[in-house]
C-alpha cells in the first residue's frame, strides 16, 4: 500500500504523477476472522453465507439422491424438501459431526416434477430447486 502526502496536508492513498512525500507499507491482516470477497469486508453474518455450501447430485435425479453440506454448522440443520404446491414431502432435522456430511434422500414414491429443497441453519438459509423425473 502507497501513502503520499502532499503539500502537508492529511494522508492520501496515492495516484501516478503528483508531486509530494511518498512511504510504501506492507499491510498484513491475520486472524482476526475478517472475511474480504471482491474487495469488500464481509461482517460476520455474510462471511456465514460464503463459508457454508450445500450442494445435490444427481440434478435432475430419480427421486434418489445426496445433500452434501460443508462448512461450520453449530445449531441444527433443518432440511425440507416441497413440492411446488407448497406441500411437504420431507422434512428432517440432522446435527452436523464434521465440516463435510452427507445426507441420503429419497423421495422416488413422490410424483414426478419440480421440488424445492430448503436447508436452514440459524440466519442461513439456501434453496435448491431440482427435478424428481
Amino acid at each position: 500500500m502507497r501513502i503520499g502526502m502532499r503539500n502537508k496536508r492529511h494522508p492520501y492513498s496515492c495516484a501516478t504523477n503528483i508531486k509530494g512525500e511518498y512511504e510504501d507499507y506492507k499491510v498484513s491482516i491475520q486472524g482476526s476472522g475478517v472475511r474480504i470477497k471482491d474487495g469488500s469486508i464481509l461482517t460476520d453474518e455474510e462471511t456465514d453465507q460464503y463459508e457454508k455450501e450445500v450442494s445435490l447430485f444427481p440434478n435432475p435425479n430419480s427421486g434418489i439422491f445426496e445433500l452434501d453440506f460443508e462448512g461450520t454448522y453449530e445449531n441444527e440443520i433443518e432440511v425440507t424438501i416441497r413440492a411446488v404446491d407448497g406441500r411437504i414431502v420431507y422434512s428432517k432435522t440432522i446435527q452436523a459431526e464434521s465440516f463435510f456430511n452427507r445426507l441420503d434422500l429419497d423421495i422416488s414414491s413422490h410424483a414426478k416434477g419440480m421440488y424445492i429443497l430448503q436447508v436452514r441453519e440459524g440466519k442461513f438459509v439456501r434453496t435448491i430447486k431440482f427435478n424428481r423425473l
